[in-house]
């Protein structure tokens, strides 16, 4: 048994063994054996969207060779299986999901920390979160959120207080406090991260990991050179009037 086989757990070996390999073999040039040594089969068969993976598909419906985001799902509880990928977006964009429009302050945290919410979409309660490999915003249900604070005591050996609890319901951050990760201390925020569906530490370079603060900087750029051929425009126009105004 290899390294990344030991990670798995006997439910989602399980569960990654009654998938249609042959199936997608033969679609997107994926087998078993190599999802799982690039350790992916955790995220598999947790119905989470895997870390990027080459793929090669040349059929009727399909044509792809590139990188993308695996993940497994199930349209009821005891179906088969079916595969989605999500290729890499060359741009952000979080201004609506689903049709509905992101407020301002979910865009804010969406992009400085990969999560934000609840947001009701067709009227359930869900977390939006930014997949740092394909920059495309994915959804989780509230009830994950809820299920985490019920069996979590502690994040990273912060013990979450009923504060915390209370800030963290709300879609919010806990900030500043003592967490220890791989044997090393230091100070961090909590929140709900979406994206793995669990309570987890802020990363806060994860607006530079996803390029939205260079997007940003170039839409600023954008808007300000729109705004100074604009006053260029005008201050042409207005001379033309002054100009047309004079008799000799």
């Amino acid at each position: 048994m290899t390294a990344e086989e030991k990670k798995l757990s006997s439910w989602e070996r399980s569960r990654l063994d009654s998938m249609p390999w042959e199936r997608w073999q033969e679609m997107l040039g994926i087998s078993e054996n190599e999802i799982i040594e690039k350790g992916l089969g955790k995220d598999l068969a947790q119905g989470r969207f895997t870390s990027l993976i080459r793929v090669y598909a040349n059929g009727d419906d399909i044509r792809l060779d590139g990188d993308v985001s695996l993940r497994a799902y199930q349209k009821t509880k005891d179906g088969e299986f079916h595969i989605e990928a999500q290729g890499v977006r060359e741009s952000l964009y979080i201004r609506s999901v689903f049709g509905k429009e992101i407020p301002e302050a979910m865009q804010n945290d969406l992009k400085e920390r990969g999560s934000a919410g609840p947001l009701e979409l067709n009227g359930r309660q869900q977390f939006l979160a930014v997949k740092p490999y394909t920059k495309a915003v994915v959804v989780c249900p509230a009830s994950s959120l809820e299920s985490e604070l019920q069996r979590r005591s502690e994040v990273f050996g912060h013990k979450l207080s009923d504060d915390d609890k209370a800030v963290l319901a709300k879609g919010g951050v806990v900030r500043d406090v003592e967490l220890e990760y791989n044997g090393q201390k230091r100070t961090g925020d909590i929140h709900f991260d979406a994206f793995r569906q669990c309570l987890w530490a802020v990363d806060k370079n994860f607006a530079e990991k996803i390029g939205a603060k260079k997007e940003e900087s170039q839409d600023q750029t954008q808007k300000a050179s729109q705004k100074a051929e604009q006053k260029a425009a005008q201050k042409q126009e207005e001379s033309g009037k002054k100009s047309r105004g004079v008799h000799m």
